[in-house]
């Protein structure tokens, strides 16, 4: 609730690029939870979170620079897990 509330403070106020990098952390957050739990996950539902997980990771390369942009607001170790999530979902190894 906290980062909604200050992600609609900032839109608010006009700052994208905060609002932008709060999104980001929020999808960051969730990402990794989601792959932390994929291997508990059935089949369909491990299916559907690896089609969800590579469709993040090419919309993050297809547009690198956006993301790229934000980084320096975010934990280096953060973003490094979120890469190699992103890079070998769990999901994608369960639903195999």
């Amino acid at each position: 609730m906290a980062t909604n509330h200050t992600l609609l403070r900032a839109l608010d106020a006009g700052n994208v690029d905060e609002a932008r990098s709060l999104l980001i952390m929020q999808e960051d957050t969730n990402l990794l939870s989601l792959d932390m739990l994929a291997p508990y996950f059935p089949d369909d539902l491990a299916k559907s979170t690896c089609r969800i997980m590579q469709k993040v990771a090419k919309q993050r390369a297809d547009n690198a620079a956006k993301y790229s942009a934000t980084e320096s607001a975010s934990d280096p170790g953060v973003r490094q897990m979120v890469t190699a999530s992103l890079k070998k979902p769990a999901a994608c190894e369960h639903a195999k």
